[in-house]
């Protein structure tokens, strides 16, 4: 594998084949961070009486902590510190909570192989779906740091049995952030496969009939090809042994077993890995960059088609009433402005810190229906946190000085997942688009049939024009979703409204009728909702236009220019993108390398 690495630092790269790099992935809870940490043990001590044996070398990559209980219903508490002491930072130990909260990457040598391992957070993050967008998000922003990746290990829970809404929504997501090409990288691991006795169980079936039956993706499960069968257990009896906990004479030949199997299949799956093709990140980059640049573009476009749409409407109104002979033409002819909405910025000379709740913000309505934000709550101004804008619940807004030390805003008394900040803010204003007072002097009738002639001329160019920029539009959106749909496993997840609806359902029934329990979540999980349905509107309606140009993945920047230039809308498109960046986050940004491991 090819290493960007940080300037001033080497290659970590070293041996003389290319370090495949490995990516693990998985839902919440799947023992993943466990699984990361047991394999380089596993790797230098295969047999385990050699493990027993060396207590004070057990490797342990990642902080983690379990409680365990005795006959007597005593629990003791095991907990390990991680090889990299700033790891300690990077990992929830409270119970009940996902683990990991961002990639870092591991480096070791399995024989011959130098072997790059990262770890990632989670899907379904015990902190909620807009977690599970901050996560997702961290992973595409360390891509960057390398060129190819050698296989995608995605961990699952062999004990899953439901495929319920939260199974599909997890799967899907993971496939759809990802090129079609890399299916070929993708293994399964299944963990806790003890209870399965180290072969397909539950999940293993259950997975293999959603991916062939509802998914339909190119990705066949076969065991020993893509799919490897492990279990934890004996690890995590060796870190409890080493923090001297007493374990029954009957059970160690238990996890010696497990060991022996799951040094097994951790060999097996890392050998097959280090025959794969690598595949190129720059093509799974660029589909996500695409589908970025899609779901910003997507509440603009739906905006702008009804903006220019009611502005045509308004013109031909104009058009009617200029027409009409029972009006004094010449006093029409003194009042020529043709007035549409536009949309305007005024932009904010720094950060702001401003909350999104439905009691702190209002949308402005003009009198043709459309709604744009209206911040009336400003909580803090000229907020110095480097927070990226418009991203609501950034978790350094915690830092606020408009929060206090619950979190809590202590301006509007909301919760700081409901702030973002702002540099800038919309609002529509009336645009004149002729102004006849100013060129003609109407003073007799004749003049003002003339004056009116050329005004209906006028106003049916702008319709026009108004017109071929919705088409050209909506012609762009389609090169969108063609792209998604010719290079992704699935265009959009199709199951993350079930799981949003199921989210909002729930979160209903907690608060019930309860005084004083908070909404915030409820209203963070109605606005994603709404976000989303607009975002698949766009991909449906342009995947229905049915066309199939030749389109490059890396055009996406060609078709930003080319709405920039639109005569109308153009503008408009330049303002509301002012302060998105689609750039890659390069890896000198990135505060977490490569952590060596000696085997």
């Amino acid at each position: 594998m090819k290493s960007k690495t940080a300037k001033g630092k080497k290659s970590l790269a070293s041996s003389s084949r290319p370090s495949p790099s490995k990516s693990a992935q998985s839902k919440s809870g799947s023992g993943k961070s466990t699984t990361i940490n047991s394999v380089p043990t596993m790797m230098k001590y295969p047999k385990f009486k050699d493990a027993v044996e060396n207590l004070d070398n057990l490797i342990n990559l990642i902080p983690c902590k379990f409680v365990l209980s005795d006959e007597d219903e005593k629990q003791m508490t095991i907990h390990s510190s991680g090889l990299d002491a700033s790891a300690d930072g990077n990992e929830r130990m409270e119970n009940y909570k996902s683990s990991t909260i961002d990639p870092r990457s591991y480096l070791f040598k399995h024989g011959n192989t130098e072997i790059r391992l990262i770890d990632t957070p989670g899907i379904v993050d015990t902190e909620g779906m807009d977690e599970d967008k901050k996560n997702l998000d961290k992973v595409l922003r360390y891509l960057p740091m390398i060129e190819e990746v050698q296989g995608i290990i995605i961990l699952i829970n062999t004990m899953d049995n439901k495929l319920d809404v939260t199974f599909k929504y997890c799967i899907t997501e993971l496939l759809t952030q990802l090129h079609r090409d890399a299916c070929k990288n993708i293994v399964f691991c299944f963990t806790f496969s003890r209870n399965s006795h180290y072969k397909p169980g539950d999940a293993f079936y259950m997975l293999k009939q959603f991916l062939s039956d509802e998914l339909k993706v190119n990705l066949k499960l076969k065991s020993k090809v893509n799919c490897f069968f492990i279990d934890n257990e004996a690890y995590r009896f060796l870190l409890a042994k080493k923090c001297n906990y007493s374990f029954p004479p009957e059970e160690v030949s238990d996890y010696k077993n497990s060991w022996k199997r799951s040094v097994e299949q951790t060999n097996l799956m890392l050998n097959v890995i280090a025959g794969l093709d690598a595949h190129d990140l720059d093509k799974t980059i660029s589909l996500n960059n695409s589908r970025d640049f899609i779901y910003q573009m997507a509440e603009p476009i739906v905006d702008l088609n009804a903006l220019l749409e009611a502005n045509i409407a308004h013109i031909e109104n104009q058009e009617r009433e200029l027409q009409d002979v029972t009006k004094n033409k010449l006093e029409l002819a003194r009042n020529l402005n043709i007035v549409v909405d536009d949309i305007d910025t005024e932009n904010l000379p720094y950060p702001t810190t401003v909350c999104i709740s439905e009691k702190c913000m209002d949308y402005v309505v003009d009198e043709k229906g459309q709604k744009l934000e209206h911040f009336k709550t400003r909580c803090h101004e000229n907020c110095q946190l480097k927070v990226d804008t418009n991203v609501t619940g950034h978790h350094l807004l915690a830092n606020c000085w408009a929060m206090d030390n619950t979190g809590n805003c202590a301006q509007c008394e909301c919760p700081f997942q409901m702030h973002r900040h702002i540099t800038f803010v919309t609002k529509i204003v009336k645009k004149t688009v002729i102004n006849q007072n100013q060129q003609l002097k109407v003073d007799s009738e004749k003049d003002a049939i003339e004056a009116i002639k050329k005004t209906i001329k006028q106003t049916k160019q702008i319709k026009n024009e108004m017109e071929e920029e919705i088409e050209i539009i909506q012609k762009i959106s389609a090169k969108f979703a063609y792209i998604l749909l010719e290079h992704s496993n699935t265009p959009y997840n199709k199951f993350l409204e079930p799981y949003l609806q199921f989210l909002i359902r729930e979160e209903r029934k907690k608060i019930g009728g309860k005084k004083g329990y908070s909404t915030a979540k409820l209203e963070t999980l109605e606005k994603m909702l709404k976000s989303h349905q607009a975002q698949v509107s766009i991909l449906v309606e342009a995947i229905k236009s049915k066309s199939r140009e030749d389109v490059d993945i890396k055009e996406t920047r060609v078709f930003q220019r080319q709405l920039f230039s639109l005569k109308h809308s153009g503008p408009t498109f330049q303002k509301l993108f002012k302060d998105k960046d689609f750039e890659k986050i390069t890896a000198e940004s990135w505060p977490y390398l490569d952590i060596s491991v000696d085997i």
